[in-house]
């Protein structure tokens, strides 16, 4: 299980544009590996991940509307993610992502609400991820064994992509005209 945390702005049936910020969704997601296949297995976490209804915002809604009702504790894991997006692409005369050290992304004082929190994003087309943990919780050790086998398994799945010869497409890439898996076998097939 983990926790995914997005900016919660891909709210089809809202006018946000006179908004300024994130409406921040942070929802637990239990993933499970249901394949051996490396191809099955990334069409199956993507199908997982696009059935959360309105990308997790209504998890936090209700978890505050019912007063921790809904917080059983398997719903608190250890690792969060949170992808950012492509930086890159909001490069402009007005704004540009810098990377130099600017300090701490936050407060020495905040305290992480998981063990592991991966920050994700794009810059220049290359895939960057930030590593925040509690020094106090992990030796650096572990830290960098746990980055190591993550670099592994990205260059793994890149590896697989990168040898691909088509592109496979699944249900939720037709979430309109409402297809299931055996509909797409039989359209693709002829």
């Amino acid at each position: 299980m983990l926790t995914f945390e997005n900016h919660g702005r891909n709210l089809a049936d809202l006018d946000l544009s006179r908004t300024v910020g994130w409406f921040t969704a942070l929802y637990p997601v239990r993933l499970e590996l249901q394949h051996t296949a490396i191809s099955a297995q990334i069409i199956s976490i993507k199908e997982q991940i696009r059935k959360v209804p309105s990308a997790g915002i209504g998890y936090g809604v209700l978890k505050y509307l019912l007063n921790g009702i809904i917080e059983p504790s398997d719903v608190n894991p250890d690792v969060r993610l949170n992808y950012l997006g492509e930086l890159s692409e909001f490069n402009n005369d007005l704004f540009m992502y810098e990377t130099a050290d600017t300090g701490p992304d936050s407060s020495m004082e905040n305290k992480l609400s998981a063990k592991v929190d991966l920050i994700c994003m794009i810059i220049d087309g290359r895939l960057q991820i930030n590593i925040h943990y509690p020094v106090n919780l992990f030796l650096p050790e572990n830290i960098k064994r746990f980055q190591q086998h993550l670099i592994h398994h990205i260059y793994t799945i890149i590896q697989h992509l990168d040898h691909e010869s088509h592109v496979t497409l699944s249900p939720s890439d037709f979430q309109s005209a409402a297809l299931d898996s055996q509909d797409l076998a039989e359209i693709f097939s002829s």
